[in-house]
This record gives C-alpha cells, structure tokens and sequence, in this order.
C-alpha cells in the first residue's frame, strides 16, 4: 500500500503540554493542547481563555514520569485523568453544523410530538361524540 507524499507539519496534530495553576490552589496541573505542527500554541491567548488561573509551559516532568516528551497520546491522557482539548483548524464549521442540527432536534421533537398529541386527542373526543 503506498503512503501519500508531500507530508508537511500542518498535516500533522502535536500535544504541547501546558501548567495551570488555579487561584488559591497549591499546585498547578497539566494541561495538553493539541495543535497543527506548523502552529505553536499562544500563551496570552490560553490565559486569557482560563483566567484567572495562571498558564506557563509545563516544566514539571519530573513530578510526572509517565509523560514521555513525543510520546503523549489521548488515551495515556485519559488513562491518567489529564485534561486536554484540541481544536484542528478546518473542522469549526462541522460543529456548527452539529449544533444547528441537534437545536433542531431538540425544537422539532417536542414540538411535533404535541402536535400528534392533540390530533390524536381530537380524534379520540369525536369517535366518542
């Protein structure tokens, strides 16, 4: 099976671990970014999206042995209850696209669902008439 040429980074997705020290809170906690390799992740904007908490590159590695530099995956994440989010370019509209359809679901379902309530009803109070 051929494999596709011409790779790049944007092709790819990299996990940039970050610190986030919540107010009043003793120790900072891990925080894992997934961005296109060919981007490099804003700390002002990070913090400015968690504030008031403080957001530094994760320097921590030795307080965490189990993650491994290149080698940080979702599931090892999962596994150890480590927050991450990811947010490939390209793929916002999807979720618009998603949240306008469950939106619709949620107004269209209760709203036929009464309309065949009350035919059913009508039909029910005139046999009985």
């Amino acid at each position: 099976m051929a494999g596709r040429d011409g790779w790049t980074s944007a092709d790819t997705l990299k996990n940039v671990v970050l610190s986030v020290r919540q107010p009043g809170a003793d120790r900072a906690e891990p925080l894992v970014v997934g961005v296109p390799g060919d981007r490099e992740v804003d700390l002002k904007r990070v913090g400015a999206a968690l504030h008031p908490a403080q957001v530094s590159v994760f320097e921590e590695w030795a307080d965490h042995p189990e993650l491994v530099r290149g080698y940080i995956g979702p599931q090892l994440l999962d596994k150890l209850g480590i927050r991450r989010t990811c947010r490939p370019p390209g793929w916002w509209p999807l979720g618009l696209v998603s949240v306008a359809l469950l939106a619709a679901a949620v107004t269209v379902v209760p709203v036929e669902s009464a309309l065949r309530r009350r035919d059913r009803l009508s039909e029910v109070l005139r046999a009985g008439g």
